[in-house]
């Protein structure tokens, strides 16, 4: 509940660009042991 009243309040701050980024370190983090248990 906590996290929706964050992210309604700051939505016309810039919620968007924190949940992108958030979004794309998750991302960010497994591609890289992805890539060197491939390796």
């Amino acid at each position: 509940m906590a996290e929706i009243g964050r992210e309604g309040g700051h939505h016309s701050h810039g919620s968007p660009t924190h949940s992108v980024r958030e979004r794309e370190d998750e991302p960010h983090e497994p591609e890289t042991q992805d890539s060197g248990s491939g390796l």
